[in-house]
């Protein structure tokens, strides 16, 4: 798949892979600064409850995180098994 892009980008290559780097490094240590402040399981439903101060919308945050992961990990053996 490397090569396809390489074969329709030319120069432009590098620059795609750094920039995509670089916008996925935000929301890496994005996410490191949010597991440095809440060091309990379920981080993100805790940042939004404490930040938002609504219980509701942390369950509802916690209950999407639950349905994403499960379908990422569908799609992980999904293509494992395939």
């Amino acid at each position: 798949m490397l090569g396809t892009v390489v074969q329709s980008k030319g120069l432009y290559e590098p620059l795609s892979i750094t920039l995509s780097f670089t916008i996925a490094a935000f929301g890496a240590f994005n996410f490191a600064e949010l597991v440095g402040c809440f060091t309990k399981s379920a981080g993100e439903a805790i940042y939004e409850d404490k930040g938002f101060n609504f219980r509701h919308f942390a369950v509802l945050i916690g209950l999407l995180v639950v349905a994403f992961r499960t379908i990422l990990s569908a799609t992980i053996v999904s293509g494992y098994v395939a």
